[in-house]
């Protein structure tokens, strides 16, 4: 028709250009001037469905407005506007199964890629928006997560796994990630409380499921280290090396701040160290019964102390021996010596020499039955009480070899055993 020859013209330019709505109007208006051209029908119905294809990706329904778009495509294919569209729709599909495969797998940088190129295609997407925020989120979250995890603190590292997890809570990675620390912070729990041994299995379990985490790794090693010092520091402070048994305990500390263990010791040999530095100054300055109280004291402190209850039973005598005027145990006669060890050998002797037959008789009889006592326990792998029993038998005699044969074997056997 000549006379709409003009709009068709008009019509056509549109459509080419992509404008469905205003080509839409325009085909309109032809088939209103004129309803007998029927050829109008199927540009209407291609406008109407790209309309529609448009607003159902904008919607973000990409599947339904590809296949309008393909179905128009069929068409009229050589319309670049259409070809264009086409191309972004199945892009846009296709960006979609490429986020769901990564999604599962776990790759959120090529989840979140693939949301920023849909959300590029689709700027008004709010969805995709979200999700590139909520991705962009996760990954700062979940980055600075695994860095403190490689630095060893699980506890933090679990607080931010937890919000990252609020961001994506069906996410297999940050779900496996919690599961580790989780693990790792109980196991550092034990360690904090001291039971290295059960810190150090369970952490090489962790580590051998998963590997990339060297951390893991150094705190087996750390766990395994703490667990040698605390045995060396108890066997240290059980046979009154204290100077030893701070060093140890000194270097468990430094491993772990929270070994309530350690830091008793610490205490303790110190404490000890520092009550025979006092007494040895009451000793040289004769003041023997200023050191029986203040080892008297002491003990009620460090109860294991052998040391100073030797020293209080030997100044004890003293004390008891000065107060009823024996001239044998007076300062005059004392003051020749030095040391504790020499004192402590005059004294013995003395009391033994000094003694009724009976009393000897009786201590003879004492002597025995702790030797034979600290001999049933050393074969009954009890060595720590066979050595007191031992040291005690020591006291009363000195020249007891067997008795200080077998103390001198429990020792052995004690740290053997500590060792395996």
């Amino acid at each position: 028709n000549i006379c709409l020859a003009d709009d068709w013209t008009q019509a056509q330019a549109l459509l080419d250009e992509g404008q469905f709505s205003e080509a839409l109007n325009s085909f309109n208006t032809m088939w209103a001037k004129d309803p007998s051209q029927t050829g109008l029908n199927p540009y209407i119905d291609i406008c109407k469905k790209m309309i529609k294809a448009q607003d159902l990706f904008e919607k973000t329904n990409y599947t339904e407005a590809l296949e309008l778009t393909e179905q128009v495509a069929q068409v009229i294919p050589n319309n670049e506007k259409v070809r264009t569209l086409l191309i972004q729709g199945r892009k846009a599909v296709g960006l979609l199964e490429t986020v769901n495969e990564n999604y599962k797998t776990g790759d959120h940088e090529k989840v979140l890629q693939s949301y920023t190129e849909l959300l590029d295609l689709n700027p008004k997407d709010d969805r995709t928006a979200r999700a590139v925020n909520a991705y962009r989120q996760f990954s700062m979250q979940l980055d600075k997560a695994r860095s403190l995890f490689r630095q060893g603190a699980f506890a933090e590292s679990l607080t931010i796994l937890r919000k990252a997890w609020v961001l994506l809570p069906t996410d297999p990675v940050v779900q496996q990630d919690i599961s580790i620390n989780m693990k790792a912070l109980t196991l550092q729990d034990l360690f904090i409380e001291g039971d290295y041994d059960a810190a150090a299995v369970g952490f090489r379990e962790l580590f051998n499921r998963y590997p990339q985490f060297d951390i893991l790794r150094i705190n087996v090693d750390k766990a395994l280290q703490a667990k040698r010092l605390a045995i060396d520091m108890r066997v240290d402070f059980a046979e009154e090396k204290y100077n030893d048994a701070i060093t140890v305990a000194t270097l468990l500390v430094k491993l772990n701040p929270e070994d309530a263990e350690a830091e008793e010791v610490l205490n303790d040999s110190r404490y000890v160290l520092a009550a025979l530095d006092k007494g040895k100054s009451f000793l040289t300055k004769q003041d023997y019964k200023a050191a029986r109280d203040l080892y008297a004291e002491a003990i009620k402190a460090v109860p294991s102390a052998q040391m100073l209850k030797e020293r209080k039973d030997i100044t004890n005598v003293i004390v008891i021996e000065q107060d009823a005027s024996n001239e044998n145990l007076s300062n005059n006669k004392l003051k020749r010596y030095i040391t504790f060890e020499e004192l402590k050998k005059y004294v013995l002797v003395y009391v033994r020499l000094q003694r009724p037959e009976k009393d000897s008789s009786e201590l003879i009889k004492r002597q025995v039955a702790l030797r034979n006592e600290g001999l049933k326990l050393f074969f009954k792998a009890d060595y720590r009480n066979a050595i007191s029993k031992l040291e005690e038998a020591l006291k009363i005699d000195a020249q007891d070899k067997q008795a200080r044969d077998y103390r001198e074997r429990a020792k052995t056997a004690q740290v053997l055993r500590a060792q395996i």
